[in-house]
Parts: structure tokens; C-alpha cells; sequence
């Protein structure tokens, strides 16, 4: 996106008319009670893994890639490379400004390398 820093490569071809990219480290702990017990024991062990958000606004949308894929961010000198990745939903919105695609899904790992 022109003036942004922001880049987005989807197994390294740039994603056209990105808006907006999130990722939400899932660790997937959760609370563990014990029986009869009102006050929990525990926490469960973690585990790796990303929720993912790309917004893309404009007319033009890329086609559908084999799964998994490999997602690059590249935001003003640092770089972000998601591995692992499927989408879970793509939501087609038509607004004012044209077609906005919103895709929701996940990344088994992730790197980072600064510039």
C-alpha cells in the first residue's frame, strides 16, 4: 500500500490492495477446575499459533492459493514471515469505496527479522 510501509506477500507474490493485517498469538490455555471445587486448580500447558486478519479493499481480488501457505509482512523495515497458513472465512462486503474482502484464518509459526 503506497505511503503506508505496509506489504503483504502471499507465498511471495504481493497481495493488492491491502487495508488492514492482524495476528493474535492463540495459546490456547485454558482454565481447569476440579470436581465439586468452586476456585480453579490450574491452567492448561500452552501451545504455538496465530489468528490472522487481511483486509483488502478495491475491485481487484487474488485467487484462491494451495493450503498452507506462507504469509510475508513487511511494515517499515521489519518483516514478519506467518507459516502454516489456511484461511476459515472470506467475507465480501460491497461498500461505497468498492469491494472489501476480509479473510480470517491461521498460521502454525511465525519469524520475525528486522531490516
Amino acid at each position: 500500500m503506497p505511503g503506508t510501509g505496509l506489504q503483504i506477500l502471499c507465498n511471495g507474490a504481493e497481495l493488492p490492495g491491502v487495508v488492514s493485517f492482524s495476528a493474535v498469538r492463540d495459546q490456547g490455555r485454558r482454565i481447569v477446575g476440579a470436581f465439586c471445587q468452586s476456585e480453579p486448580v490450574g491452567i492448561t500447558s500452552g501451545r504455538d499459533g496465530w489468528q490472522l486478519e487481511l483486509i483488502q479493499q478495491g475491485d481487484r481480488t487474488t485467487e484462491p492459493v494451495a493450503e498452507p501457505f506462507t504469509l510475508t509482512v513487511r511494515d517499515h523495515g521489519r518483516e514478519w514471515t506467518y507459516t502454516g497458513c489456511c484461511w476459515n472465512e472470506e467475507r465480501y462486503e460491497h461498500t461505497g469505496q468498492g469491494l472489501r474482502l476480509t479473510r480470517q484464518g491461521l498460521a502454525l509459526g511465525r519469524e520475525e527479522r528486522n531490516g
